[in-house]
């Protein structure tokens, strides 16, 4: 009997012993997007003051397009685009000649400045949605050329572009020095075309071949969309 009640004994001590050292895992398998929003991890922010950035799809347009952020004062910053154009690229960029003259590319250069708001609170400069009132001035200039059998020595003609718009953005960081700058706007653009076309005039009772110049200045509403990719610092 006693060897029994010491057996009994053995085994109930064992089997507290064991229980005294399990541990209990609760996986918590509650989706990010379904927790409270005090629970959510927050979007990544930076305190850059500096962005170097460029916009790959401006080159559609025949504008190579480097832009550079400073923070002024949060919740502000100021931004100044600068680069080179290429004419005759991109829509109504295609000069139609009704004659035998040849228009060819030439490069040209553009610059803008921008101020930046960013409205939402607890956002420093430099992320997520901004407003931004921008003037931006273009020009394109293009190079043309008498036909094959023409005398004429070549010309140059341009395009100048005066652009008001009003910005509507979203600079997000997919990480610590690296961010996308997606933006749209609105506004007013002036231009002012200067080109030329060979033409016959007749001098001194003989046909002789001139360049006509042709001047165009209008006004229109115009839109702009792109994405910029920014190196912070």
């Amino acid at each position: 009997m006693k060897k029994l009640f010491l057996l009994y004994f053995c085994f109930s001590g064992l089997q507290l012993i064991a229980q005294d050292d399990r541990q209990v895992i609760i996986l918590d398998r509650t989706s990010q997007r379904n927790r409270p929003e005090a629970e959510r991890m927050p979007r990544r922010m930076v305190e850059h003051m500096n962005v170097f950035k460029f916009d790959p799809l401006r080159m559609a347009i025949g504008e190579i397009n480097f832009a550079y952020e400073r923070v002024l004062d949060d919740p502000l910053s100021l931004e100044v685009e600068l680069g080179p154009t290429v004419s005759n690229l991109g829509r109504n960029r295609f000069t139609v000649n009704q004659t035998q003259s040849v228009t060819n590319s030439a490069m040209g250069v553009f610059t803008s400045v921008a101020l930046k708001f960013y409205p939402l609170d607890g956002r420093p400069a430099l992320n997520q949605l901004y407003i931004s009132p921008k003037f931006k001035y273009r020009r394109y200039n293009e190079t043309i050329e008498g036909g094959a059998n023409s005398t004429l020595s070549s010309v140059k003609g341009f395009t100048n572009e005066s652009i008001f718009t009003f910005n509507f953005g979203y600079q997000q960081w997919l990480a610590n020095r690296f961010s996308f700058d997606y933006y749209f706007g609105v506004g007013i653009g002036s231009y002012g075309k200067t080109s030329y076309q060979s033409t016959s005039e007749y001098v001194n009772n003989e046909w002789k071949e001139i360049w006509q110049k042709q001047s165009q200045n209008y006004t229109h509403f115009v839109a702009t969309i792109g994405m910029k990719i920014g190196i912070g610092k």
